[in-house]
């Protein structure tokens, strides 16, 4: 009688067994079967969240980050920058920066003060590579960094910029507001460009 009884508990197990490795089999299915529809699975899902973060991070046509009061005098203060800064100003950056490395004279101080996927305002001034004053090292200017054709320039404010020059160049009217007309007259006129808020509904 104990015998049966044993024989009979070990066969039970083996039922269970097939059971629950009938269940997985088909829960693994059911899984496949709803990717091939179409369907994301958690793991894919967490990717493409993932992504989405990611460009989130970057700048869109006309967006624009403003009051802004950022010095930067090494390629470590890099870091002070916004997430969504272009990684390509970055890099232009970094070679103003890096040329400030083992200097004792005077050093190239940059300001930023609004920034765009096009366009930067800010400043570049010469000061003591100690005191980060103007001290003995002089010059600097309200400047703008315009993108064209894949690479950052510069526009010194010390006198009003052209009209042609605003135009050709892309600069918009968050970052220099007036301009110079044609000669003779040179008249001041509005940035011939408008806002750069236009470039979101584009």
């Amino acid at each position: 009688m104990k015998n049966n009884q044993k024989g009979f508990g070990v066969f039970e197990v083996i039922i269970l067994i097939s059971v629950l490795a009938a269940l997985i089999l088909a829960g693994f299915s059911f899984a496949n079967s709803r990717n091939k529809d179409g369907v994301p699975s958690p793991l894919s899902q967490v990717s493409e969240d993932t992504q989405n973060t990611s460009l989130s991070e970057e700048l869109e046509a006309g967006e624009l980050l403003e009051d802004l009061e950022l010095s930067l005098a090494s390629v470590d203060d890099l870091n002070k920058l916004p997430v969504k800064t272009p990684e390509t100003f970055k890099a232009y950056l970094n070679g103003v920066l890096s040329k400030n490395v083992g200097s004792s004279g005077c050093y190239t101080l940059v300001s930023i003060n609004k920034i765009s996927s096009t366009n930067v305002l800010g400043g570049m001034e010469s000061v003591d590579a100690e005191t980060l004053k103007h001290e003995n090292c002089f010059g600097g200017a309200g400047t703008v960094w315009y993108l064209k054709d894949g690479t950052w320039k510069n526009e010194g404010k010390q006198a009003m910029v052209s009209c042609d020059s605003i135009l050709e160049n892309k600069i918009y009217s968050e970052f220099i507001n007036t301009c110079a007309g044609p000669a003779p007259n040179y008249e001041e006129s509005g940035n011939p460009n408008g806002s750069i808020s236009q470039l979101k509904t584009q």
